[in-house]
């Protein structure tokens, strides 16, 4: 009997096991047909990682060409007599700039020139961008601070499409030992970038500035001024202002930019100022509406005056 039962249990697991073998292999020979009515939604979209590079197509070439006059004495051969004379000598310096919108491009005061050189019709700004260095764009100045070394110039006539605003957050969260990025145009190579860190913050007052700057240790040379300092998101920090050099004006790892505190100010500024040149020329011109209006009312009273005498 008990040989029976065994012979029984060893039949029962033969087959079972057959069994689970045999739908091992129906399923190792199933075929999986891909679903070709699957659709993606037509609003999704990847937006693209940002890359620290593209600030350079908000970055222009700024060059300012302007006279120098210089005074000189000649001796007439004839009568022996001193002349004094003067010579008009072309000169022209570069820096670089950064495009805020609308036109407006925001860079350092100096890169502009004095402000005799900015008030004479004669001074020349020129644009350049990366996509078209060869094709300049005449600019004007709209308004500077001496003091906080920033002006802010506007491109005349068709604003290239090219261009990008920068990033604009008037609070940035910026902190000492933050990475930053310098472009400019370094000793004449064009739209270049320089990284460092932030160094420190400071409140500087010497004979160029009183100002409120970021001190980096990025690369800084002539041709970086007016140049914007940006962070690794691509905003706005800052404006290339000088250098501490050595001897023979060479960079010593120490560079100082207007900060975003500044920048914030001057547009503020400037916005009071257009606002203050449009209400005075608002007054002004109500003002010469009532004369007018006075001289008509008087005009009007000596005509019906003269009417009345006659009859």
């Amino acid at each position: 009997m008990r040989r029976l039962y065994c012979t029984a249990a060893i039949l029962i697991m033969f087959f079972t096991s057959c069994a689970q073998q045999s739908t091992i292999h129906k399923q190792a020979n199933l075929k999986i047909t891909p679903n070709t009515n699957l659709t993606v939604a037509s609003d999704t979209t990847i937006e693209k990682p940002y890359h620290i590079s593209e600030a350079i197509d908000s970055v222009v070439v700024i060059e300012t060409i302007y006279y120098k006059i210089i005074p000189y004495t000649e001796v007439d051969k004839l009568t022996g007599k001193t002349i004094n004379k003067i010579y008009r000598e072309k000169r022209m310096m570069s820096g670089t700039g950064v495009y805020m919108g609308d036109g407006v491009i925001l860079t350092a005061r100096h890169v502009v020139g004095e402000p005799s050189q900015m008030s004479n019709p004669e001074t020349q700004y020129r644009i350049t961008t990366s996509h078209n260095p060869k094709r300049p764009h005449a600019a004007t100045v709209l308004y500077y601070s001496v003091k906080k070394d920033l002006a802010l110039i506007k491109i005349v006539g068709v604003i290239p499409t090219e261009l990008k605003p920068v990033k604009y957050n008037a609070n940035p969260d910026t902190k000492v030992g933050d990475d930053v990025y310098l472009i400019g145009s370094p000793l004449g190579h064009d739209f270049s970038m320089s990284k460092g860190i932030l160094s420190a913050v400071r409140n500087v007052n010497n004979s160029l500035v009183t100002c409120h700057m970021f001190q980096v240790d990025a690369a800084m040379n002539s041709g970086n001024s007016g140049g914007p300092l940006i962070n690794s998101k691509g905003e706005l920090l800052g404006i290339a202002s000088f250098i501490v050099a050595d001897e023979v004006g060479a960079w010593r790892g120490i560079g100082y930019c207007s900060s975003i505190k500044e920048i914030n100010w001057l547009f503020v500024s400037y916005f009071s100022f257009v606002k203050k040149q449009k209400t005075k020329k608002k007054v002004d011109t109500s003002y010469l509406e009532e004369r007018e209006k006075a001289k008509q009312e008087a005009l009007e009273k000596a005509e019906k005056k003269l009417t009345e005498e006659r009859k």
